[in-house]
């Protein structure tokens, strides 16, 4: 029995064998292959604007200077800076202290290429105008110069802000 056994072990690993012997050679011409994807998107412009947070009127008037820096992927367009309010009622150009009484100055913004922008009157015609363009790095500078005028108050801080819009197109 235990003969028989041995030879019937025997056999089955010489046909296991033989099938490894007679088996047909992989194909060594594998073909792999890769699928390829690309959507053309425009890359969206990117700057950095820097405009001064603070700034401290001289009686003659003081430059305030707007930069453009890292401008990219404009396409043919241009950042545009404007001026979009002011803290004074109606927008106007006026600075006002925080004393008791109360007393409130007007200030002109004079533009780069020289012109005079002054609120007279109830309402600021210079909401939306243009105060700096760019289409590559740079800095634009205008002049804000307080109206100085028999009202005004010695030793008494004035104070005002301006808000800028900025667009590209």
């Amino acid at each position: 029995m235990k003969k028989i056994g041995s030879i019937i072990i025997m056999l089955a690993l010489m046909l296991s064998l033989s099938s490894v012997a007679f088996a047909e050679p992989e194909d060594s011409s594998t073909e792999m292959g890769s699928e390829f994807t690309f959507t053309y998107t425009k890359a969206d412009p990117s700057y950095t604007i820097t405009i001064p947070s603070e700034v401290v009127l001289d009686p003659n008037g003081t430059e305030v200077s707007i930069e453009a820096k890292d401008v990219l992927n404009l396409d043919g367009k241009s950042i545009f800076v404007t001026i979009a309010g002011t803290n004074s009622y109606r927008d106007q150009f006026i600075l006002e202290s925080d004393t008791r009484p109360a007393y409130s100055m007007r200030y002109s913004i004079t533009t780069a290429n020289g012109e005079v922008l002054e609120t007279i009157g109830i309402q600021n015609p210079h909401i939306g105008k243009q105060l700096a363009s760019f289409d590559k790095d740079g800095i634009v500078s205008y002049l804000v110069t307080p109206i100085i005028t028999q009202y005004t108050q010695y030793d008494v801080a004035y104070t005002g802000t301006i808000t800028y819009g900025i667009s590209v197109s």
